[in-house]
């Protein structure tokens, strides 16, 4: 049988299978549905009959009279709903026993329509069959399960019940009868007709109404029902089903949303679209459907901050945005951007910015939750849904769409370094061409001005006449730029320094001059950069945005495109030599091109690897497969630090690695590119080594194998070098200056990951390796608390926030909490603490880290802290690594940090797992024998169960004690449960 799964159209009518033990009624039941409304009736009087007519007919759905003999129209619809699960089925009968209206339901019917009250049951039924069967054809995908059973009733022009279908009826507890020419407020009291009316009446593409509303039932109980309504002819179509059949008490219902599929709209399928503007769509449909919104839109805040656009959306009227988002901002978009948390909000409260939301007015919004998409000093937009009716939206609903926008933030971000990487290559597509100051000036200032991290551009010229650096050129949002620098001989202006020692210097400050260099560039708001003896290009971002890590590269890259072009500048006095140049830069620009592609590849490959081997083998493979590279390996200082041990390898090696391990005192080994780049930390090339001075043996063993340049760098970060990279050709000039400072980057990076990587295997690893710290450093700002005040604390837990940000807690024993506030005004440690809680004569309180931390260091060197506790002036700091780490590495680089510690304590050990038969035995021991009697009779008799199946009056009756006596060992069972699980297995700090 071929059950359709089509859009159903005018020239392919219904076809429908009549199932019946009477003649008569069939005749008259398919008549009506051939003649009035043009569908296709094939009839059936058994059962051997209608599994003929499944077998060899296209059938839309059946329609059965429900009257066989001894139960065999419940047999018979089973029989069907397990062989097509999605086929419609409806009963049309006369039977209207409400056990049997519940058995047929349960069973499987989509609806149960009684045929006892005139042909208005006939439209009922006709117009339920067209609906349910347009739907299912409209689906992109056809459903798996069965669909949900729901009633269905035809309302008039004034919302009153004209046919109502037992289905309908029954579960709310009325009869058919009692229902009809009474107004749908009886079931509905709370809701507005006319609004419902306006909606389905409505020419647009939802104007199908579909919520989860609150119904009372006859006996005066409210139950929470999935309603749609739809207008068909004249008259309203409306279905309508019990929620599981769960009361409701006014209580917004609990979603269950699965992550993996909130992860999913965000990672395109191999047979889906993969554009952005895809993913968009595909994100705003999800929303909808899962939090049941009749509109969702995601809103772009474009960089000037006054154009909003609506990126992709579900509900809204074009024509009404055009006129709403015509370049001016927005109160709703603003206050959303501005909030830290999602906004759930109602619109007609007094003063509420969402009343003079002209994009939300237009519509009648009555409420919603909106939610920032961005980095905090990058805001994007906003995501939100809206409703036309009040409503109010659970804490998991709303932490649903702040999921979604911390998704969409990756998404925008990601999608912001494909076009800027874009914008990169189309701009040094036409570098070759810019043979005079000016038009190179002109290319770099305008790929900056295009990339929103570097649009505050200028480039400085030295001139050696005057002694000064003179603007070059400029993007239009670096109107400060002065238009000369005159020499600085104190050395601390930031563009003077980088171009004296031609080392990019970041810089806190960009505008309206570059001031105040500092360390970390990830700290700054741009950079400058040196352009050889040429002069220097600045760059960075304005309005308090900060360059991301992408956003640096490509500004290094532009750096080095840029000397290049200059260096070719002034040659034009002979014709062979311009075309050479021209040669040298196009083969240059090919280079650059390699390299983005690399940097992409390498990006992608972390990203896909799950371990640091997999990382490092990938690596290998990627760097060999060059045609320059024969022999690509990897290595890492040994634990005693006195040599390099191989980790990964690809290529033609010949024995190059064991001569290496195997050499003399004449080796010379430090002096090896891999060996010297991660002893010194910077990168390494030998552009000829056929004519290198040095007489290392390592240097003949290579020669010997056909190798003639070698570049390696080192893993580098924070200052923890994890190993390092050696490629080796066997043509000379492989790797130029332009390679030498990729690779640094590269080596920045990588060092990074592998970073991350080896501590989530710390934290999820089952062998550990277990270090104790004494510490009575400075440094350590806890130390002086406890000095000032004689009191003793204790880091009780710490966690990753969405932003990045690490916040966390800890108690204080001996000092009140006006002595721990008055002390973190001057912290550098920590920010924005918070008094919780007290316990006993400790105070629990909260904070946020800062990167000076303690912890936030151990993180970055891959160690997990377990425990910090500091009293009298010292400190003891216990770490976990994994039990492959470096430790000696590992010591060397903390005890750099906080001279003034350490190590007291090192042991392995392994955290052991608990089978389930142990648990329980575990569990019985720790109850008493009343409360596992409780727990297990309460999980036996269906108490835990949604919707639940037992009350707790229930189970107490069961086991014959009050129901208060009953609360208590079910809340000290579940305590004890829940303390196995959560207290005895965390893996954050002890």
């Amino acid at each position: 049988m071929d059950s359709r799964q089509g859009t159903v159209g005018a020239e392919e009518p219904i076809t429908v299978l009549l199932v019946g033990t009477d003649p008569t009624a069939g005749v008259n039941v398919g008549s009506v549905l051939e003649d009035e409304y043009g569908m296709d009736v094939v009839t059936a009087t058994t059962v051997a009959d209608v599994f003929a007519v499944l077998e060899e007919a296209s059938l839309d759905c059946i329609v059965s009279d429900g009257r066989f003999p001894d139960n065999a129209g419940e047999r018979l619809l089973t029989a069907v709903r397990s062989m097509y699960p999605t086929l419609p089925y409806f009963v049309f009968t006369d039977v209207t026993a409400a056990n049997t209206v519940n058995r047929i339901l349960e069973a499987g019917a989509t609806d149960y329509v009684s045929t006892n009250s005139g042909d208005r049951y006939y439209r009922l039924l006709a117009s339920r069959i067209v609906r349910t069967v347009e739907r299912r054809g409209d689906d992109e995908h056809p459903p798996s399960q069965p669909p949900t059973p729901a009633g269905s009733c035809l309302l008039d022009e004034e919302c009153s019940f004209v046919a109502v279908s037992e289905g309908f009826a029954n579960p709310l507890g009325y009869g058919v009868e009692e229902l009809v020419g009474n107004p749908w407020t009886d079931l509905w009291p709370d809701e507005d007709p006319k609004r419902i009316k306006r909606k389905a009446t409505s020419d647009g593409p939802y104007r199908r109404t579909s919520r989860n509303v609150t119904a009372v039932r006859k006996d005066g109980t409210r139950v929470l029902t999935r309603r749609v309504i739809d207008r068909i002819d004249g008259e309203y179509l409306c279905l309508s089903s019990v929620a599981g059949g769960r009361e409701f008490n006014g209580i917004g219902p609990f979603r269950s949303i699965d992550p993996r599929q909130i992860v999913s709209k965000f990672v395109p399928s191999s047979n889906k679209n993969h554009s952005f503007e895809a993913r968009l769509e595909r994100i705003v449909s999800y929303a909808a459907t899962e939090l049941d919104c009749e509109y969702v839109g995601i809103f772009e805040r474009r960089a000037d901050e006054e154009t909003i656009t609506l990126r992709a959306g579900v509900g809204w009227e074009q024509s009404a945005i055009a006129r709403q988002l015509d370049g001016s901002a927005d109160p709703h978009v603003e206050r959303t951007i501005a909030a830290d948390e999602p906004v759930v909000f109602e619109t007609g409260r007094p003063e509420s910015p969402f009343d003079r939301s002209r994009i939300l007015t237009a519509h009648d919004i009555a409420g919603g939750i909106s939610a920032k998409i961005g980095i905090d000093n990058r805001p994007w937009g906003v995501i939100g849904v809206y409703t036309a009716e009040p409503r109010e939206f659970s804490v998991g609903e709303t932490e649903f769409l702040q999921t979604v926008g911390t998704l969409l933030t990756i998404a925008v971000e990601m999608e912001a370094t494909r076009q800027n990487l874009v914008t990169l290559e189309r701009g040094l597509q036409t570098a070759g061409d810019c043979d005079t100051l000016e038009t190179i000036c002109e290319l770099v200032v305008d790929v900056c001005a295009r990339i929103r991290g570097l649009s505050v551009a200028a480039v400085y010229l030295y001139d050696e006449a005057d002694d000064v650096l003179r603007l070059a050129g400029k993007t239009s949002r670096f109107d400060t730029a002065s238009d000369e620098l005159p020499f600085d001989d104190g050395g601390t202006d930031p563009c003077w320094q980088t171009f004296f020692e031609r080392e990019p210097v970041s810089v806190a400050t960009l505008l309206p001059q570059p001031a105040r260099p500092v360390d970390d560039p990830a700290l700054g708001r741009g950079i400058v950069l040196p352009l050889s003896g040429h002069g220097i290009l600045i760059t960075g971002a304005c309005k308090g945005d900060r360059p991301t890590a992408p956003e640096l590269a490509i500004a290094h890259v532009l750096a080095m495109v840029t000397r290049l072009l200059l260096d070719g500048v002034g040659r034009n006095d002979r014709l062979e030599s311009i075309e050479r140049e021209r040669a040298t830069d196009t083969a240059t620009i090919d280079r650059l091109v390699d390299g983005i592609e690399l940097m992409q590849d390498v990006g992608k490959l972390i990203e896909d690897s799950r371990t640091r081997d997999a990382l490092e083998s990938a690596l290998c493979e990627r760097f060999v497969t060059d045609d320059s590279c024969t022999f690509v390996w990897i290595g890492e200082n040994n634990e005693a630090g006195e040599t390099i041990v191989p980790r990964e390898r690809a290529g033609l090696e010949n024995d190059y690695l064991e001569r290496l391990r195997t050499g003399g005192d004449d080796w010379a080994i430090e002096t090896e590119p891999l060996v010297a780049a991660i002893d010194t930390g910077k990168p390494q090339t030998v552009d000829r080594l056929i004519v290198d001075s040095s007489s290392a043996q390592w240097r003949t063993e290579a020669l010997k194998r056909g190798f003639r340049s070698i570049c390696a760098f080192p893993f580098v970060f924070r200052g923890v070098c994890y190993g390092g990279i050696a490629m080796y050709a066997e043509r000379p000039g492989v790797f130029s200056d332009l390679d030498h400072e990729l690779f640094q980057y590269l080596g920045l990076w990588i060092g990074h990951a592998i970073n991350t990587i080896e501590t989530k295997r710390t934290l999820v690893g089952t062998d550990v390796v277990e270090l104790e710290f004494q510490i009575e450093d400075e440094q350590f700002q806890f130390l002086e608390w406890t000095t000032e005040t004689d009191c003793t604390i204790t880091f009780e837990s710490m966690t990753t926030r969405p932003d990045g940000s690490l916040r966390g807690f800890f108690t204080v024993t001996g000092a009140t909490v006006d002595e721990i506030q008055a002390l973190t005004e001057r912290a550098t440690v920590i920010t924005d603490m918070r008094f919780v809680t007290e316990r006993g004569d400790r105070h629990l309180f909260e904070c946020t880290l800062t990167d000076e931390s303690v912890i936030a260091r151990l993180l970055d060197y891959g160690a997990v802290p377990k425990r910090i506790t500091a009293s009298e002036g010292r400190g003891s700091i216990v770490v976990h690594l994994p039990t492959d780490a470096d430790v000696r590495r590992f010591v060397t680089t903390f005890t750099r940090t906080y001279p003034r510690s350490t190590v007291v304590r090192q042991q392995d050990r392994e955290r052991t797992a608990i089978s389930q038969h142990e648990f329980g035995a575990e569990l019985e021991r720790r109850l008493t024998d009343r409360q596992l009697e409780v727990l297990q009779t309460a999980y036996a008799s269906g108490y835990f169960t949604v919707p639940r199946e037992t009350t707790g009056t229930d189970v107490a009756a069961m086991l014959e004690i009050a129901q208060p006596t009953f609360n208590h060992h079910l809340r000290a069972a579940q305590r004890k449960l829940l303390s196995m699980i959560f207290d005895e297995g965390l893996t954050g700090l002890d």
